[in-house]
């Protein structure tokens, strides 16, 4: 491949887009144009161009001719925008009238490529869409998404028929789910020219298993001489191979003329912080995602909910395992949420509870927020029952007579909020009173204690040797021992707690290196720290000494 034949096609505004709804800042996207042409960028793909929504979504998602026409586009870069196909096969009053209400003659407008995105599934059916934009004069690509997971034989076909198509210039496969392997990437090449394509062939990556970078060269060894990259890879889901880690290879193997420094205070400055706000990249969920043919957006979607713990995204993503979800759905999504995972009991129904009752039901919304005071003012005067859609902190605890958790997964998301003494008596009338009046409080704890004793009187008693400081200690003596000394020897065993978090250690060894002389405790010192570890065999008897020393004062 000559470097004349190479393109790098950096897409940053419009698959970065999925994180802040295409509304980039004009200074950002000043400095973007700038960086783009003075690191040799062959083409930037400046946004999609969406047929008109309902919903707010930011002007890279239109990229209209008359708004480009506002920015200082340099001379000697390409622009192109992308089309979803989907949208135009769906469009009421045909494919010919679609691309005419998105698109002008080439020669009147600021754009040169469109690409069309389609899925496998769909390209069958986009001819139509490539003659349209090919007789308005555009250059145009075609995506073929989701290629990974495909066959030879499904990729030569696919090949052999889209072949026919002499309007397209650029046949493009698309690692959607991030889960190919340069091995696969080799396979789809081969068999795109088996299958009888003789044109160009792109690869746009994603980066769920940090193959994106690998893949783009591997691409480029067998063939491929378009390429998608995004800057800090900033993209759908985990996002993309980084256009300036790919520049730096082709850089190493003179491939191109591109120049990487001119893109590092972009990255550092600008995009470093978009990143610490939106957070995209690489991580073990996305992982598991392309591990299990799940669509990225899922795992996105689950990282925007800061009520959604680790374990219960695991449980989404097993739930999605189960399913087709290598298309993005939010009914899926919802379903991976709402999914019922164990075996749940009890034997209080909620039938006739609030018969001839008036209720008020509170939802979580921004109104409710915006409106707290006249709602409580309304359920002062009016005295409904009030029934609260999982934890609501803008509507008082005391005003609210019930909550109903929307799902069982939402118990544990706000199982610590449930959990709060106030809220524990109002649900279950412990004591009379305002919760954390001292003697409210003393009252429905007590109560509290004597229910759970009736309850499970076993869990009691274990929970009460374990409140024994003597039975502790008695425990404690029976542990191995570690010999230091004649004058020095300590009980192994191990610290066991759940806030550590899934990035460190749950269970740490520790040693027992005293007991206090007057308040029946003992110290341990925790062994999960280098720095413990290391000094923990020519310290311990200083610190243990220390110890005796303050215990004596």
């Amino acid at each position: 491949m000559s470097n004349s034949d190479l393109k790098i096609l950096d897409c940053t505004l419009r698959d970065g887009g999925y994180y802040n709804d295409w509304d980039f800042s004009k200074s950002l996207v000043d400095q973007y144009l700038i960086t783009m042409d003075n690191s040799n960028i062959d083409v930037i793909e400046i946004g999609f161009r969406f047929l008109p929504k309902k919903s707010f979504l930011g002007p890279y998602a239109y990229t209209t001719d008359q708004f480009l026409r506002s920015l200082d586009l340099p001379q000697d870069l390409m622009i192109g925008v992308m089309i979803n196909a989907k949208e135009i096969l769906d469009y009421q009053h045909g494919i010919k009238e679609a691309i005419r209400a998105l698109f002008n003659k080439e020669e009147d407008s600021p754009v040169s490529l469109v690409r069309v995105a389609a899925h496998f599934s769909e390209y069958e059916n986009c001819h139509e869409i490539v003659a349209e934009l090919n007789g308005l004069g555009y250059k145009v690509g075609f995506n073929l998404m989701q290629a990974g997971g495909r066959s030879a034989k499904e990729l030569c076909s696919a090949a052999g028929d889209i072949s026919k198509w002499s309007e397209l210039d650029v046949l493009y496969f698309a690692d959607s789910l991030g889960n190919m392997r340069s091995d696969d990437v080799q396979k789809t090449i081969n068999s795109f020219k088996e299958g009888g394509w003789s044109k160009p062939i792109g690869i746009h990556t994603h980066d769920n298993m940090g193959e994106a970078l690998n893949n783009s060269i591997e691409a480029i060894a067998n063939g491929a001489s378009w390429v998608d990259s995004t800057v800090l890879g900033m993209g759908r889901g985990p996002g993309n191979v980084r256009t300036e880690y790919l520049l730096i290879e082709l850089q190493k193997r003179n491939l191109g003329t591109y120049v990487p420094d001119n893109l590092f205070p972009l990255v550092l400055d600008e995009f470093t912080e978009l990143q610490k706000h939106y957070g995209w990249g690489p991580n073990l969920l996305y992982y598991l995602s392309a591990e299990y043919g799940i669509h990225p957006t899922y795992v996105q979607e689950m990282s925007g909910r800061v009520n959604m713990d680790a374990q219960q995204q695991v449980e989404a993503l097993n739930y999605l395992n189960s399913t087709d979800s290598s298309g993005f759905s939010r009914e899926n999504l919802s379903q991976a949420f709402l999914n019922e995972g164990g075996n749940q009991k009890g034997s209080w129904s909620c039938e006739n509870w609030l018969l001839d009752e008036t209720v008020l039901i509170i939802g979580p919304g921004p109104s409710t927020k915006k409106h707290a005071e006249a709602i409580h003012s309304f359920i002062t005067e009016k005295k409904p029952k009030v029934i609260s859609l999982n934890i609501n902190n803008d509507i008082k605890s005391e005003h609210i007579d019930a909550y109903a958790a929307c799902h069982h997964m939402r118990v544990f998301m706000d199982a610590e909020k449930y959990l709060k003494l106030e809220n524990l008596n109002d649900l279950n009338g412990l004591a009379d009173g305002m919760a954390h009046d001292a003697v409210v409080d003393v009252l429905a704890t007590i109560e509290m204690a004597r229910r759970f004793k009736e309850f499970d009187p076993n869990m009691w008693e274990y929970l009460c040797g374990h409140f024994s400081k003597k039975q502790d200690y008695a425990r404690i003596q029976n542990l191995e021992e570690v010999v230091f000394s004649d004058d020095l020897k300590c009980r192994k065993g191990f610290f066991i707690k759940n806030s550590f978090g899934y990035q460190n250690n749950c269970i740490s060894g520790c040693l027992a290196i005293g007991k206090h002389q007057t308040r029946d405790q003992t110290y341990w010192l925790r062994l999960d720290s280098d720095d413990l570890r290391k000094e923990v065999i020519t310290e311990l008897k200083s610190v243990s000494k220390s110890i005796k020393d303050l215990d004596k004062k």
